[in-house]
């Protein structure tokens, strides 16, 4: 779990926009790596990423 922690941080620094997308992008980040982990998958990860977007969009 200690390396979806550094994935959803990686994900959110690489996404920084201002101190709150920061902080979006980290959980969306923690979201999609839970994803794959339970999925064991790529393709559960980018349908919830694709989700966020349509929603956030």
């Amino acid at each position: 779990m200690a390396a979806l922690a550094v994935s959803a941080m990686i994900c959110s620094f690489a996404h920084f926009q201002d101190w709150r997308y920061v902080l979006f992008a980290t959980f969306s980040g923690y979201g999609y790596g839970y994803a794959y982990y339970k999925t064991e998958n790529l393709a559960g990860a980018a349908l919830v990423h694709m989700g966020v977007d349509a929603v956030w969009s």
